[in-house]
């Protein structure tokens, strides 16, 4: 929902409160990661949550431009990780 609706809408408040929802789930993968990944699906894992907690700190300062851009990075790291497994083309995204 974020990319495919938020992100082209530039709706900065609807991408601001799904942080906690992606945040969880990037940890959630991180932790995923440590027990089955690769030491390339780990730092990806790593990256995409770096790229969750860049987009929280934008969107806790009301900073519009930096929400999107830290949403374009959490969007390209998304496929820097899918890259990592094999899961298919982008894993069903």
């Amino acid at each position: 929902p974020v990319w495919h609706r938020a992100y082209p809408a530039k709706d900065t408040a609807a991408i601001g409160k799904s942080v906690p929802a992606l945040k969880g789930a990037a940890e959630d993968v991180v932790e995923a990661a440590k027990v089955e990944g690769s030491p390339d699906s780990q730092a990806a894992a790593q990256g995409l949550l770096q790229s969750v907690d860049a987009l929280a700190a934008a969107s806790a300062a009301g900073d519009d431009d930096g929400v999107l851009a830290a949403a374009e990075q959490m969007h390209d790291r998304f496929h820097a990780l899918m890259s990592t497994l094999d899961v298919g083309e982008h894993g069903g995204h």
